[in-house]
């Protein structure tokens, strides 16, 4: 009975606060040692053994060091005001000591986390801060935006136990790949808490994960399994005097090494202590559980495959999952045809076009043409996959007509119609040949247009009407949508300014090459488009009006989608 008493006592004294806990001591367990002057010596002395052993470990002192960093990066805000003026600068000299303090503050948090085994969630938020940092001091620059003294700084870390036997050592060539030091430091953090017993350690580190998500992005749960590199075979800019064994790790082999109970795994390193070895997989499962929640969340061929990369084990749960969410969305939709696509999963993706089609996006080409690519090589699907090719090249080509046509205004015109139908008579490379396509393409080509009269402006504003887009606004948007290319969230903007229609056609015009009557396909298809768009039968045509495009800035993507469409008119020809 006293037992169930005891074992309930820890688990209510373990939820509660620190500061509850603190407040129980004080009123009710302190009580408790004046009832047995024996047992009460004995506490006292547990009390006072802990307080020794613990007396001379390092501090985390969040507060503190938040302080003295704080003092450092003002500081070198400051110098890079004076090197503006003056040419003396000692920024590298602060670089080096931010660094420098990061590092010795890195090493105490591994004493704590492995060694002492306390301070777990201080150690974590610690961590959390150190990449702040990092940030912060890798978004710095110097004069005219120059960021030279941060990314030549080397971040060099070595560490030592408490007895000195040096283990691991770090040189990374700056301190915008801090990221894999501070995995490395929690996955020591993560498995140091398994090991100690630390009470619901599965739902802090849960909590932790969360946080590193955050912080560093999905693909670094992963990281942090392989300690932090990419996966178990990269291994660059460290050193470890611990040595990594390598093995099968899908298998979970364990093989004994000297007898000493060694793991022959790369989930692991050797300098840990039975008892840390003993947690390598849960740590691994805790990984694979919050990537395999994030799929359900927003699923991506990139997250299919990191997580069967770690373990193939959750690939029929993630299928099952696919394919009740695959219809949610554009984004799902797209993300379940690239990954049966590389599972080679006709049946599923031809059930996904058959009902949800209409949920392809334009820019979802890629994954578009990669299931089509599966149903193409089977013999079953072909004619199906031969008909959406089609489809989609003539859907393709004519975009880039419409978006020739948008520089190109005067090409639907009666009179320069009949023009070129003379032009293509006359002798190629003939003088009079070349002078009338430079004064059909002057008849046909969209003009600039001129800035609006500010009367016009101020009358067109007062009505409600939109002033429209001159060159230099559009050149603003496109130097906007290259500040991030990979931003998902200006894939629609992307889409509707700069469509990627060559990587498109492209595309589509390879795929149809993957069967034996894929030419036949196109040579017909290109008899149709020259009916469409007659300047395709001219070489010199067509060079000409590529030359007019290439002295617009802002109509690169038009220039790009007409040059990849005369391309392959000239192997049509």
């Amino acid at each position: 009975m006293g037992n169930d008493y005891s074992s309930k006592l820890r688990r209510i004294y373990d939820s509660l606060p620190p500061e509850a806990q603190k407040d129980f001591v004080n009123r009710h367990l302190s009580e408790l040692l004046s009832l047995s002057t024996e047992k009460a010596k004995h506490v006292v002395s547990a009390a006072t053994g802990l307080q020794k052993k613990y007396s001379h470990i390092p501090k985390i002192d969040l507060k503190g060091k938040r302080k003295e960093i704080r003092a450092l990066l003002t500081e070198l805000r400051r110098d890079s005001k004076r090197a503006f003026l003056k040419e003396d600068s000692n920024c590298m000299e602060i670089i080096s000591e931010i660094i420098e303090t990061l590092v010795s503050w890195i090493v105490d948090i591994w004493r704590l986390v492995y060694e002492h085994k306390v301070y777990f969630s201080q150690a974590h938020a610690a961590l959390l801060y150190v990449w702040e940092v990092a940030l912060e001091l890798g978004e710095s620059s110097g004069i005219g935006g120059c960021k030279c003294a941060v990314n030549s700084v080397p971040v060099d870390l070595t560490i030592r136990t408490s007895a000195g036997e040096l283990f691991k050592q770090f040189s990374l060539p700056n301190i915008q790949d801090m990221d894999k030091i501070l995995l490395w430091i929690w996955r020591e953090l993560f498995v140091s808490m398994l090991a100690a017993g630390e009470s619901h350690a599965r739902q802090k580190i849960t909590e932790m994960l969360e946080d590193v998500e955050d912080s560093f992005g999905w693909r670094s749960l992963s990281k942090i399994i392989y300690a932090g590199n990419k996966d178990e075979n990269d291994n660059n800019n460290t050193h470890d005097h611990d040595d990594y064994c390598s093995c099968l790790m899908e298998s979970d082999v364990e093989v004994e090494e000297d007898g000493d109970g060694r793991y022959n795994c790369k989930l692991h390193a050797c300098h840990w202590s039975s008892k840390h070895l003993e947690q390598r997989l849960h740590i691994r499962d805790l990984v694979l559980a919050r990537l395999c929640n994030l799929f359900e969340l927003e699923p991506s061929l990139d997250l299919y495959l990191d997580i069967i990369n770690i373990s193939s084990r959750p690939a029929r749960q993630l299928m099952k999952i696919l394919s009740v969410i695959a219809t949610n969305s554009s984004s799902t939709f797209a993300a379940a045809l690239s990954i049966y696509a590389i599972e080679c999963q006709t049946y599923r993706i031809c059930k996904l076009l058959d009902t949800h089609s209409h949920l392809l996006r334009p820019q979802d080409a890629d994954q578009y043409q990669a299931a089509v690519l599966v149903l193409v090589r089977e013999t079953r699907y072909r004619p199906r996959a031969l008909k959406i090719i089609e489809k989609e090249i003539q859907e393709t080509a004519h975009s880039v007509r419409l978006l020739v046509e948008s520089s190109f205004c005067g090409l639907n015109t009666e009179s320069n119609k009949a023009e070129l139908q003379r032009i293509l008579k006359l002798e190629m490379a003939s003088q009079p040949r070349l002078d009338r396509v430079n004064d059909w393409i002057d008849a046909v080509i969209t003009p600039i247009s001129a800035p609006m009269h500010p009367v016009v402006f101020a009358a067109a504003m007062m009505m409600g009407l939109p002033p429209g887009l001159d060159e230099s606004d559009e050149s603003d948007i496109m130097s906007f949508l290259d500040l991030d290319p990979d931003d998902p969230d200006l894939a629609d903007m992307r889409e509707e300014f700069r469509p990627q229609l060559r990587e498109r056609f492209d595309g589509w015009a390879t795929l149809a090459l993957e069967y034996s009557a894929g030419q036949a396909l196109l040579s017909k298809m290109f008899i149709t488009m020259a009916e469409d768009m007659p300047y395709l039968s001219s070489a010199d045509v067509c060079q000409e009006m590529l030359n007019r495009l290439s002295h617009r800035p802002t109509k690169e993507h038009v220039l790009d989608a007409f040059e990849g469409l005369t391309e392959f008119a000239a192997m049509q020809r």
